[in-house]
């Protein structure tokens, strides 16, 4: 539901910060995380730059309340997180692939995500504390998963870690140098259904294995 912005200077601040936050999504829609600047933003806006100290203290609180907003992981509460495990029977299969699938989805349609994430590669000190809050939803869901990964020979988490990479990876190239990656065009609705269907196969086949590997040991 949107939030009710009240009447007068209250409703003007909040409507100037949202147009700010707004001018951030078109800025790196349009020209990309390298001009992510204090005149940019306010040019695009079509407001005083001043406003951005006023109502941010600086620029890259504005950009980074932009992020909070838009990145896939981080956007995704603890409480959704928690309530989701409690459910959960599949000691977080199905929970990682949802995941998984949907950040493959999101970031492939969305160029803001994209500039988000050649921002992070950068090395900008603005996306820190976004990998920090990212790792701390993962810190919940791998604790979880534990129960029936530990003492197994898989290592869930190298295996995340690659899917997560290979995931952006795939999307940059294909936004960026064009070929095909392993003879697949992730442009191309067909092939982008085949790495679907892959990351949903190989978890599958990790969470077999783990069980497989637990009730081998119980003998």
């Amino acid at each position: 539901m949107t939030r009710k912005i009240p009447q007068g200077p209250i409703r003007n601040k909040e409507r100037t910060k949202l147009k700010l936050i707004a001018a951030v999504g078109k800025v790196l829609q349009t020209h990309g995380y390298t001009a992510l600047g204090v005149n940019k933003i306010a040019a695009v806006a079509g407001l005083d730059k001043k406003l951005i100290y006023r109502y941010f203290g600086d620029v890259n609180t504005l950009i980074e309340t932009y992020i909070r907003e838009k990145d896939y992981y981080v956007s995704v509460s603890d409480d959704i997180i928690e309530n989701e495990l409690k459910q959960d029977k599949s000691y977080a299969k199905d929970i990682v692939e949802n995941l998984l699938v949907n950040q493959f989805q999101e970031i492939f349609n969305s160029k803001e995500l994209q500039q988000i994430t050649l921002l992070e590669i950068s090395g900008d000190k603005i996306m820190r504390n976004m990998v920090r809050l990212r790792e701390e939803l993962g810190r919940h869901i791998f604790k979880y998963a534990d129960k029936l990964y530990a003492e197994t020979g898989l290592d869930l988490r190298a295996k995340i870690a690659i899917d997560v990479a290979g995931i952006y990876y795939l999307i940059l190239h294909s936004q960026t140098v064009g070929t095909t990656f392993c003879e697949l065009n992730i442009n191309s609705a067909k092939d982008r259904e085949r790495i679907v269907r892959t990351l949903k196969q190989t978890l599958d086949l990790y969470y077999r294995e783990a069980i497989k590997q637990k009730k081998a040991k119980k003998r």
